[in-house]
């Protein structure tokens, strides 16, 4: 409800209670469903993990978690390098725990795909172990831990924002929320990094923004129904919108495989059982396996093996 005139002209009287602040509104950025058969070209990833981001059904499929950092970053041409904006409405469906199992949203990455974050985690050492974190690549986890004890299948909300003492202190600004449609955006930043406590050296990061995938093994598969780029150079976008009921769950699927002189490797993205066969038509046997990757040792005794996927 905006109204036309009297001392409330022109304002939003609703905007307190949007379930996204930008929801309805002109901005300058860039904004992606993965709707398209196709991801969109300016997408690259960055980092030792690889091209592990598959669009498919309307969702982005992250499940890069090769060595550390890994990223796809919106690489348009013209866009502020430093002062940026994320939104991204993330939901995980498998996730480990330790240290470097993380997923998110990031800005200011540069080319060597380090940057700032916002992160889910899963670690034992900080409590509740389930949070959420802003990380300095390789260099320090921001002050503090949004304790939302944030659960699987279950879509949300994060913003993250790198300005420069935005408001004559921070620079590093960082919030979550539920995306249930039913929840408002919270009005306040709800983890803040100041400026002069960021890590050295300075300058702060400067690139691109984008998303954030796990490292060094650590499994952190997750799905995005849709980003919301803001950064002062970017096409205007004349309305934000999205869809209020994002996809719903999608059957697991295999990755991959891949093989050594010594192992074979079979992973999926999902939550499932893995369960193999010597032979095609069964009987079929349950894997144990903590992670969605399965490692067995390449055998002369067994040729051959099957797999399929129980969900």
């Amino acid at each position: 409800m905006i109204r036309p005139c009297g001392p409330t002209a022109g304002t939003n009287l609703l905007q307190a209670y949007k379930p996204v602040a930008e929801f309805g509104d002109l901005v300058s950025g860039y904004q992606d469903n993965f709707s398209g058969a196709t991801r969109n070209t300016n997408w690259v990833a960055l980092g030792p993990g690889g091209d592990h981001y598959l669009q498919r059904g309307g969702l982005l499929k992250v499940f890069a978690d090769q060595g550390d950092p890994n990223h796809l970053v919106y690489m348009a041409p013209g866009y502020s390098n430093d002062v940026q904006e994320v939104l991204a409405r993330i939901r995980i469906v498998a996730f480990g725990q330790g240290d470097t199992f993380r997923g998110g949203i990031g800005v200011g990455i540069g080319t060597n795909s380090e940057g700032m974050n916002l992160l889910f985690r899963n670690y034992t050492n900080d409590a509740p172990t389930r949070h959420v974190r802003l990380l300095d690549d390789k260099r320090a986890w921001g002050p503090g831990t949004l304790t939302n004890a944030w659960i699987n299948n279950t879509w949300y909300w994060l913003r993250l924002r790198q300005q420069p003492k935005m408001d004559g202190t921070n620079t590093v600004f960082g919030k979550v929320w539920l995306a249930d449609w039913a929840t408002p955006e919270p009005a306040q930043w709800q983890l803040l990094w100041a400026d002069s406590a960021l890590p050295t050296p300075t300058p702060h990061r400067t690139g691109y923004a984008g998303l954030t995938a796990s490292s060094s093994d650590g499994l952190a598969e997750y799905e995005v129904s849709y980003v919301l780029i803001k950064a002062a150079g970017l096409p205007t976008i004349p309305r934000v919108q999205m869809a209020t009921t994002p996809p719903g769950m999608q059957p697991p699927f295999f990755i991959g495989t891949t093989a050594t002189a010594t192992n074979v490797s079979v992973s999926w993205f999902g939550p499932a059982n893995l369960e193999a066969s010597a032979v095609v038509t069964g009987p079929w046997t349950n894997v144990v396996s903590t992670t969605n990757v399965y490692v067995i040792p390449a055998s002369s005794q067994k040729p051959s093996e099957f797999f399929r996927l129980q969900y």
